[in-house]
């Protein structure tokens, strides 16, 4: 392996894609697709030492209340195909669009499809 496992799971932990892409063989889709396949499973190998933030200006950072739901949307964009800016440009839109209401992933979701939940 070109990193340990322990930096490579907080890698993905962080939602790290320009990092993953680093490692031989690792396109941007690829990563984008480890992030959404791995995220939560692979938290046990993390070295809580290495974990680093979500990247400041994405969704995820920007507010970090919603972090969960947020993330979890995230992920089925990720599965449904969209790219991972695409994800956050439209699921950063839905919160903002939301305002004060805290949302579940799944009306997060359906916001981003313009079903209001």
């Amino acid at each position: 392996m070109a990193l340990p496992p322990s930096q490579i799971a907080a890698m993905v932990a962080a939602r790290d894609v320009k990092g993953l892409q680093k490692l031989p063989e690792i396109g941007k889709r690829l990563a984008e697709t480890m992030i959404a396949e791995l995220t939560g499973k692979l938290d046990a190998f993390v070295d809580p030492g290495i974990l680093v933030e979500p990247k400041a200006g994405s969704a995820l950072a920007a507010r970090p209340e919603a972090a969960g739901p947020a993330a979890e949307a995230t992920e089925v964009l990720l599965a449904l195909g969209q790219t991972l800016a695409e994800a956050e440009r439209v699921i950063e839109r839905a919160l903002r669009e939301a305002g004060e209401t805290r949302l579940t992933s799944e009306q997060i979701v359906a916001r981003v499809f313009g079903q209001e939940p």
